[in-house]
């Protein structure tokens, strides 16, 4: 990658950081609110028929709502990641 390219990236990751970051607080109150990521994961999980116990991998996890959220619904050991804090 030339420099100019890498510095390209790293504005950009910045500002989607920032952005995330800003908006944690928003999805934070929405769900407590309407419990609709709550619900979601619930439906997910069914889904994927993922059982008690079960490991997962949350890419993009944001601030975690899902993440809790399986780790209250089916015992379920949770990672996530995430490119905001």
């Amino acid at each position: 990658m030339t420099p100019d390219a890498q510095e390209f990236a790293t504005r950009v990751k910045g500002a989607v950081r920032k952005n995330f970051n800003q908006s944690a607080q928003i999805y934070r109150a929405f769900e407590e609110k309407h419990h609709f990521f709550h619900t979601l994961t619930l439906e997910l999980a069914r889904f994927m028929d993922l059982k008690t116990g079960s490991i997962v991998l949350d890419v993009g996890c944001g601030n975690g709502i899902s993440c809790e959220a399986l780790r209250e619904l089916i015992d379920a050991t949770v990672y996530g990641i995430d490119l905001s804090e």
